[in-house]
C-alpha cells in the first residue's frame, strides 16, 4: 500500500510546528541562495507574492506588511511549465486534473502528461526500489556573491567535483570525462557577459576525487577569463560505467610525458604517470569519515580552509534553525 500526503503550504505549515508565533502572519520560505519564494502562507499569496517570485521583487513587504521569510506546489510541475500552465488557462489544481491528458502530452511533456493521469487516480509513474545509476552526475550552483579571481572559482570547482565524485562512488560508477562550465549573471545587465563550458576527457575512467578534481581544474584554466564577475560554476561527470568494467591500454612512454601548458592534460597525466594508484580504500575512508562527521570534515587543500568564506558556500542568511538533524538546533521543552 502506498500513501500520498499532501501537506497546504507545506515548507510554512513545517516552520509554524516549531515557531507558533508564525501562524496567521504572511510567511514564504526561500530556495537555496535566498533566492526565490517556493514556499508560501495563505496570507503571503494574499499579498500577491508568486510561485517561484524572486525575493528581491517582493522584500519590500517585510518592511510594509511583515512579512516573514526562511529558508510548483503539484510535484513535477516546474516554473517554467507552471508559467505556460497558465498561459494555457490552467492557474490551479483542479482545472490541471481537469486537463485532457493528450493535451498535456501534446502541449508540454510525457511527464506532464502522466502527472495528470496521476492526479485523475490512474498510476503510471513507476516507484522503484532500487533506482537505475544515473547516466550524467552535476553539481553546480549560484554563488552567494560575485567571484571575480580565478583562485576563488578553482576553490568552487573542486568543491563540486569533490561531491560530484561521492555520488559517483555512491552509485558504484566511474567517469570517462568531466564537463566544466562557467558564467557570469545573465540578470547584471550593467555586467560584461561570459559563458564557456569544456570537457575534459580521462583516459581511464575513475571515480577518484582527486584525479577528478584535477581534471575540472585543468577544464577551468582553459576557459576562465580574468575580468569577468562570474555568478555560477559546476561541474558535470558523462561517460559514467560500472566501476566492475576496466578496460586497459599500453602506456606506450606516456609516463615520462610531463603537460606543458598550464593544466593542460593535468587529468591523463595523473593516471599515465602511474601516480595514480588504486586509491579505492582510500576513497572509501574518506567518504565513511564524512558521513560521520559532516561533509568536508576531509576535503582536498584546493578546497580552501573551513575559516575562509568559500564561493561554493550557499547565501543562507535567512535560515532558521535545524531543529530536527542538529543537537545544538534542536527547540527545547520545559515542564
Amino acid at each position: 500500500m502506498y500513501a500520498l500526503v499532501d501537506g497546504n503550504n507545506f515548507y510554512v505549515s513545517c516552520e509554524r510546528v516549531f515557531r507558533p508565533s508564525l501562524v496567521g502572519r504572511p510567511v514564504v520560505v526561500l530556495s537555496n541562495n535566498d533566492g526565490c519564494a517556493i514556499a508560501r502562507s495563505n496570507e503571503a499569496k494574499a499579498l500577491g507574492v508568486k510561485m517561484g517570485q524572486p525575493w528581491f521583487q517582493c522584500r519590500q513587504l517585510e518592511a510594509e506588511q511583515g512579512l516573514v521569510t526562511d529558508v510548483g506546489e503539484v510535484w513535477g510541475v516546474g516554473r517554467a511549465i507552471g508559467e505556460q500552465l497558465v498561459e494555457a488557462g490552467v492557474t490551479t489544481v483542479l482545472d490541471l486534473v481537469r486537463l485532457d491528458p493528450m493535451t498535456a502530452r501534446r502541449r508540454f511533456s510525457v511527464v506532464m502528461e502522466k502527472t495528470v493521469r496521476e492526479l485523475q487516480g490512474i498510476s503510471c509513474i513507476s516507484m522503484d526500489d532500487a533506482p537505475s545509476p544515473k547516466q550524467q552526475i552535476m553539481v553546480s550552483r549560484s554563488f552567494g556573491h560575485v567571484v571575480t579571481r580565478g583562485f576563488n572559482l578553482a576553490t568552487a570547482v573542486t568543491e563540486f567535483a569533490s561531491r560530484a565524485a561521492e555520488k559517483l562512488r555512491r552509485q558504484q560508477s566511474a567517469a570517462g570525462a568531466i564537463v566544466v562550465f562557467i558564467r557570469t549573471s545573465p540578470f547584471r545587465a550593467d555586467d560584461i557577459q561570459y559563458s564557456a563550458s569544456t570537457t575534459v576527457p580521462l583516459i581511464r575512467p575513475t571515480a577518484d576525487s582527486a584525479t577528478l578534481v584535477a581534471s575540472a581544474l585543468a577544464g577551468l584554466r582553459r576557459i576562465y577569463r580574468h575580468g569577468y564577475r562570474y555568478a555560477k560554476a559546476g561541474v558535470m561527470l558523462v561517460d559514467l560505467q560500472s566501476q566492475d568494467v576496466r578496460q586497459d591500454e599500453f602506456d606506450w612512454g606516456a609516463a615520462g610525458s610531463v603537460p606543458q601548458g598550464p593544466g593542460e592534460g593535468i587529468g591523463q597525466y595523473l593516471q599515465n604517470a602511474g601516480t595514480l594508484r588504486d586509491r579505492t580504500k582510500l576513497m572509501t575512508a574518506v567518504d565513511g569519515v564524512n558521513r560521520r562527521f559532516g561533509r568536508g570534515a576531509l576535503h582536498l587543500a584546493s578546497a580552501g580552509l573551513d575559516g575562509e568564506r568559500r564561493p561554493g558556500t550557499m547565501k543562507q542568511e535567512r535560515r532558521t534553525p535545524s531543529y530536527t538533524t542538529h543537537w545544538d538546533e534542536m527547540p527545547l521543552v520545559r515542564a
